[in-house]
């Protein structure tokens, strides 16, 4: 969108997608940063719970608080 708006603006279109792309900065980093907050290490970190939480049963499976 952003490469769209500079080409309507009058700036070439190959200037226009690099400059976007610059101005958005690092595209990998921006993806590693946006899956680690909202994908694959959520839903890890759930199931290591979970894994403990069932150790930590198996571990005292008769008391009760």
């Amino acid at each position: 969108m952003a490469a769209q708006d500079r080409i309507e603006r009058g700036e070439a279109p190959d200037r226009a997608e690099s400059s976007a792309r610059r101005e958005f900065g690092n595209e990998l980093l921006i993806r590693e940063v946006t899956r680690d907050m909202w994908g694959r290490d959520l839903f890890e970190t759930c199931v290591q719970d979970l894994r403990y939480a069932f150790r930590q049963i198996g571990r005292t499976p008769g008391e009760s608080r």
